[in-house]
């Protein structure tokens, strides 16, 4: 069943828990669609009829096909006629990063338990592939290439659905939680890549936690670039490898509000939550860094400040 969650607009303008008010969508077809030359996802439901735009983070479950629980037949891929997209190209993807865990909770106090992800405990790994295209991700790969998995047709349509099979590690089967990951879309016709998509997969926890995955996938705590659930020095260590860098950036990249650069805004947002969990309740008020935490942005911003003059140098004498 589709269930889009759309986030009251009076927790919009929390700057220090949202970056946006981005829906999720459960059990829904990504749509592409091109506009602007680049790949945007719109999610439709079929079985309700259901479309919500812009859709980035999307979620499955496993354990839904009776005799083989750890495989499903998503993510699906639904373009219509006049998607934009350019008639015998092909659909295709890249992992954008690896795969990430959390067990979810028992069920003592709603909302009360943190949302936070890692890695997984016994080194499951998730396997995507249709036809001849294969790819696995688990915690220890990161960004790699995927395949083409589908042709479009004339009218600009395409109906297309991965397979996804959840591999147990060192386990007899898969643990019991919530499993994600990140995709890029692609097009051989020339339209630019998607922005990033998360694509999060349930294996026996609870629907509540799943929501809340979901929820928090969606609108994480600004400077959580890892989904952990807290802003650490693994944050830093991830804004501080792409700050300045060119080409889009994204949530995991350090790119806190969205203008796909990672920069002294987005390290700003970091510095305000650095040492805080996310709230587990209602989202908090922006936070006012402490002393230490001063500290730590006023020495961090220097560094970050001369990393970028040595990298405009560097340019100037290649020139």
């Amino acid at each position: 069943m589709l269930r889009p969650l759309l986030i009251a607009t009076t927790l919009a303008a929390n700057a220090s828990w949202l970056h946006a008010v981005n829906p999720f969508v459960i059990a829904a077809d990504a749509r592409p669609r091109v506009a602007g030359g680049k790949l945007i996802t719109d999610a439709f439901d079929d079985s309700t009829s259901t479309l919500v735009q812009n859709v980035r983070t999307f979620g499955w479950q496993f354990q839904s096909i009776p005799g083989d629980p750890y495989f499903i037949q998503d993510p699906g891929f639904n373009a219509v006629a006049g998607s934009g997209l350019q008639g015998g190209s092909f659909i295709g993807f890249n992992v954008s990063r690896g795969l990430s865990f959390f067990s979810g909770s028992e069920p003592v106090d709603l909302g009360q338990i943190p949302v936070g992800f890692g890695q997984t405990p016994a080194g499951e790994s998730l396997s995507f592939s249709f036809g001849a295209g294969t790819v696995g991700i688990s915690s220890t790969t990161a960004a790699q290439p995927g395949f083409n998995f589908s042709s479009v047709a004339a009218n600009g349509s395409l109906h297309r659905h991965l397979n996804a099979n959840l591999n147990p590690g060192t386990l007899a089967t898969p643990s019991k939680g919530i499993y994600f990951t990140s995709i890029r879309l692609t097009n051989t016709a020339g339209a630019a890549p998607s922005d990033a998509l998360f694509l999060l997969f349930n294996n026996g926890a609870a629907p509540a936690d799943f929501s809340r995955a979901l929820d928090y996938v969606a609108n994480p705590f600004a400077g959580d670039a890892d989904f952990s659930g807290s802003v650490t020095l693994d944050d830093f260590t991830a804004l501080a490898a792409n700050f300045g860098s060119p080409g889009e950036q994204f949530w995991y990249d350090g790119d806190f509000n969205d203008d796909y650069q990672v920069n002294l805004d987005d390290f700003t947002a970091l510095a305000a939550n650095f040492g805080l969990a996310a709230p587990s309740g209602l989202p908090r008020d922006s936070a006012i860094p402490e002393p230490t935490s001063l500290t730590f942005a006023l020495v961090v911003a220097s560094q970050l400040f001369l990393r970028r003059r040595t990298r405009v140098s560097s340019s100037l004498q290649e020139v």
